[in-house]
């Protein structure tokens, strides 16, 4: 794909030619100096001073727009399309124009520079001019390539995102890769369960594992055997417009990041623990989206994100998680399978909201001890406050590949139109698989480091449990219109 940096530069450079080209064609115009000049070359001059400032106009507000941060306030998700395809007219359609002034007006000198007054100056302006339009056919040749090969397929606002296959991982090619009997059971679909058990995730009269209150991390959670991993959000989006570090808004993010560097990096941390919002027009905010739209599987209305906020954690949060994700991976080798190191994944995770953090125009966290939410976004989950009520799988903290089953725990405690989820990175390293309760544990199984519940048994959707507080840390909080729940007919 087209480097951002390359399109960039190329940009910036046809429009300080523009702004020359403009400034010459308009000085030929205003101040001539005689009157032996042809009426194409004089109405190519006038032309020109139209096409060189509307360039230098339409290109250089974009490129202060984006490099102020403006631009996220006007482009969002619904819309970026339009953008672009609007962006392209605009680039061919100049292309067009500077091509026909270059031509008319090179055809315009005379042989003879005697018999044309302003030649030198009439000659100066056609050199300009095709200068001119290399730089801008070049940038326009790479929005192209960018709309044919990549952005075409990957700009729809609510397009899905297909999994690739791999043999060697599991069906989805993304993570852990089940025991025979769990992948079978994977294989079909699960069976809904009726009235409200179909609300809040729990069948065969099982109490849910994520009844629990307070700060409790039982809120919902899971994965099945094949669900994705850390990498399985990763459809190649690269698009010229969604690939800038949220933080500094100048250099390309690396590729499943928000930021662009280490330096960017300890520059977010400063005020953390704190939430930031991500750019509708992100790469990162379209990758989420698709995977909280396909992996919502309850008959309720299936919602779209309208806000995703970046949780930025302490250093000192993020160093007790690296160091658990390496001794992990130091045993399971994880990354020489192809998987991400410790096997690390996404998971969802919903918890009781006290206040109205995420709501449009909220994104300060509240100081009250009694709001889950906040209180894991600040400091991250504690096994410890789980509660009274264990779990299905025991005293631990529960995620859920499916964002709908997440969603039934994800409660305000405050009226509010809207639903807050937690998007979180798990370690989900050798994990036990299981389709029946185990309700006493208090760790993994030996040699595992977490438990897998598959559907079809005791569960109707899946769930994850760790049993420590640094196998999870809490990556993206998204908000969302909170879904209509179906009513049956009588």
């Amino acid at each position: 794909m087209v480097s951002t940096k390359l399109y960039f530069r190329t940009t910036c450079v046809h429009i300080f030619f523009s702004l020359i080209t403009a400034g010459l064609a308009t000085s030929i115009v205003q101040n001539p100096s005689g009157g032996r000049i042809s009426y194409q070359a004089w109405t190519t001059t006038q032309f020109l001073t139209f096409v060189g400032w509307g360039s230098f106009a339409i290109s250089g507000v974009e490129v202060f727009l984006f490099l102020s941060g403006i631009w996220h306030y006007f482009i969002y998700q619904d819309n970026v399309k339009y953008y672009f395809i609007a962006h392209v007219v605009y680039m061919w359609t100049f292309n067009i124009f500077w091509l026909a002034a270059a031509a008319s007006l090179a055809n315009s000198i005379p042989g003879n520079c005697r018999s044309m007054s302003d030649c030198s100056r009439t000659k100066s302006l056609s050199a300009l001019t095709w200068v001119t339009l290399v730089f801008f056919a070049a940038a326009s040749c790479m929005l192209g390539y960018q709309w044919i090969f990549g952005a075409k397929l990957q700009i729809r606002p609510n397009g899905p995102t297909l999994p690739t296959t791999n043999p060697s991982t599991n069906s989805t090619g993304t993570g852990y890769r089940p025991p025979p009997t769990a992948q079978a059971n994977l294989s079909r679909k699960p069976t809904l369960p009726k009235a409200n058990a179909a609300a809040n995730g729990s069948a065969k009269g099982v109490p849910s594992s994520h009844g629990a209150t307070h700060f409790s991390p039982s809120v919902m959670t899971g994965t099945t055997a094949a669900s994705s991993a850390a990498p399985s959000i990763t459809p190649s989006a690269s698009s010229l417009i969604e690939r800038l570090c949220i933080q500094c808004n100048k250099s390309e993010s690396a590729e499943d990041s928000c930021f662009c560097g280490s330096e960017c990096v300890l520059a977010a941390r400063e005020g953390a623990p704190k939430i930031v919002p991500l750019p509708p027009a992100h790469y990162m905010f379209r990758r989420i989206q698709d995977r909280f739209s396909s992996q919502w599987l309850h008959p309720t209305s299936k919602p779209i994100l309208q806000y995703i906020y970046m949780i930025v954690s302490t250093e000192d949060s993020d160093r007790m998680y690296r160091a658990y994700r390496s001794g992990v991976e130091a045993v399971g080798n994880f990354v020489e399978q192809g998987l991400k190191e410790g096997n690390e994944q996404y998971r969802w995770h919903g918890a009781p909201r006290e206040c109205k953090v995420g709501d449009p125009g909220n994104k300060t966290l509240c100081d009250s001890t009694s709001c889950p939410l906040c209180c894991i976004i600040k400091k991250s989950y504690d096994v410890d406050k789980f509660g009274p009520r264990w779990g299905r799988f025991g005293k631990g903290i529960y995620t859920s590949d499916t964002s709908s089953k997440s969603n039934d725990y994800a409660k305000n405690l405050k009226e509010s139109e809207w639903s807050a989820l937690l998007l979180n990175n798990v370690i989900v390293g050798r994990a036990f698989s299981t389709k029946t309760n185990k309700d006493t544990l208090l760790q993994p199984p030996p040699n595992c480091d977490s438990v897998l519940g598959v559907p079809g048994e005791d569960l109707n959707y899946d769930e994850t449990v760790v049993y420590r507080n640094d196998a999870i840390r809490p990556a993206f909080l998204v908000v969302y219109l909170s879904p209509v729940v179906p009513v049956e007919s009588s």
